[in-house]
């Protein structure tokens, strides 16, 4: 009887250890993404004030290629400054895209469900998913996809 509690106890013991590991390298998984995540939109904020330093706006990328009507997808921190940097250079941005719609920036945004509207070109800000939402927004249209990152590598 002595023994079979103290098997109990060691197998219960053993059992939390290893859930509560799993659960930790988890959350340490989750705050490196978060980590990366971040540092990548900081060096992108970082090239856009650069370029804006030097005089170039990010409108020029889209008369360069004669985009005149822009889906924005992402509607995180990235998104909504491309958004008001667009509408400040009398370029047409037709609807932001994403899949969570939170408070509707000017009665644009849409769903990432939703049937894509017509635009020159979709601008992908989440820099950290774009090849995931490419090819999720690739089988919906035929209309080019750039990452926000190509708007910089002019």
């Amino acid at each position: 009887m002595q023994n079979s509690k103290a098997i109990l106890a060691c197998a219960s013991f053993i059992a939390g250890f290893y859930l509560g590991g799993k659960s930790l390298v988890g959350m340490i998984n989750k705050q490196k993404d978060e980590s990366m995540r971040n540092r990548r939109n900081m060096e992108l904020l970082s090239k856009w004030l650069d370029a804006l330093y030097d005089g170039w706006n990010v409108d020029k990328f889209f008369e360069k290629n004669n985009y005149k009507n822009i889906l924005i997808y992402g509607n995180g921190l990235i998104g909504q400054k491309l958004y008001k940097a667009l509408n400040t250079a009398n370029i047409n941005v037709v609807a932001i895209m994403d899949k969570q719609v939170r408070g509707n920036a000017e009665g644009i945004l849409i769903g990432a469900d939703s049937n894509i509207p017509y635009a020159d070109c979709i601008v992908i800000t989440p820099i950290c998913y774009y090849n995931q939402i490419y090819c999720s927004v690739r089988d919906k249209t035929n209309i080019p996809i750039v990452s926000v990152e190509d708007i910089f590598n002019m």
